[in-house]
């Protein structure tokens, strides 16, 4: 493997992890910056919603976990859970505002929900039993030095990919489903799509190329993705609520017509019920039995 006999303790300590840990931090500290504006309005002026939380934990924690990095001379045990318990924090708080996402688009349908948990759950103990056998192994010398790569640490990336191939294929499903039924020009629709369809493919890169670092690339690269990984998610996070309360707050304005949608909105309160543009009709009991197409109905 590329690790062996390499201590990371060096590796961390090197000017390219210092460089990779720096840049990670200035991508966030611009990320946050240019959307400062749209954070204040569409997150700090809104009622509470256990979404917001989602919100400021990926976008602040991130921040701070890379504020440390760069501030503190951390040893390699501390540098490595450190790193791996933010990312996986961060990892799950992201995946859980993406399965948000798809209850929304789904109307909240419990079929649905009862094949998410599960699926989620699962995903997040082979994350955690992967953290839990490689990790020691990685630590168990003062200066971490690896005389084999701990192998299950793949399994982290294998169980992490397959579940968001799970959540891309539904929004992707969802959306042609409601094509079909002539909604898939609705904007809403085509936000929530779009930013799964970057966030899946960011996800996928950064998970891989971590993986790669740390088994086939250069034992000096070894240290360089996961600053990188947190700056991702901290940015990824953040920007798939806020894309859609913007939006939200578009339409509000310029939307006339509006529609019921039952959709959760404790949970999800981005979801704007005024983006379904209805057919204009004077008679209000006409416009009152016009039915939802099937993708916006509740399941049982």
């Amino acid at each position: 493997m590329a690790v062996n006999q390499v201590s990371l303790a060096n590796l961390m300590q090197s000017a390219e992890a210092r460089r990779s840990q720096i840049a990670a931090l200035c991508f966030l500290v611009w990320d946050i910056v240019i959307t400062m504006d749209d954070e204040v309005t569409h997150i700090w002026l809104t009622p509470f919603q256990p979404l917001k939380l989602l919100y400021l934990f990926t976008r602040y924690y991130s921040a701070s976990v890379l504020i440390t990095l760069n501030a503190r001379n951390l040893s390699c045990q501390e540098w490595v859970a450190f790193e791996a318990i933010s990312a996986i924090l961060l990892e799950i708080a992201v995946e859980i505002i993406l399965m948000l996402r798809i209850y929304a688009m789904y109307a909240a349908s419990r079929k649905l929900l009862r094949c998410l948990i599960p699926s989620f759950v699962a995903q997040v103990l082979i994350m955690i039993a992967s953290l839990a056998v490689s990790l020691p192994r990685v630590m168990s010398t003062p200066l971490c030095i690896a005389t084999t790569f701990p192998i299950e640490i793949i399994a982290y990336t294998i169980s992490s990919i397959i579940f968001e191939s799970f959540l891309f294929g539904l929004t992707v499903y969802k959306f042609f489903a409601a094509r079909r039924e002539g909604w898939g020009k609705k904007s809403l629709l085509t936000v929530l799509v779009r930013d799964s369809v970057w966030a899946f493919a960011v996800v996928l890169i950064a998970m891989i190329s971590n993986t790669l670092f740390f088994t086939l690339a250069p034992a000096t690269l070894a240290a360089l993705g996961f600053p990188f990984l947190l700056a991702i998610l901290g940015t990824l996070g953040p920007r798939l609520v806020l894309n859609v309360r913007i939006q939200h707050a578009r339409n509000s304005v310029t939307d006339d017509e509006s529609v019921d949608l039952s959709l959760p909105a404790s949970i999800y309160s981005p979801v704007n019920t005024s983006d379904i543009d209805l057919p204009s009709h004077t008679d209000s009991s006409r416009r009152s039995r016009i039915s939802r197409p099937s993708w916006l109905r509740f399941s049982s």
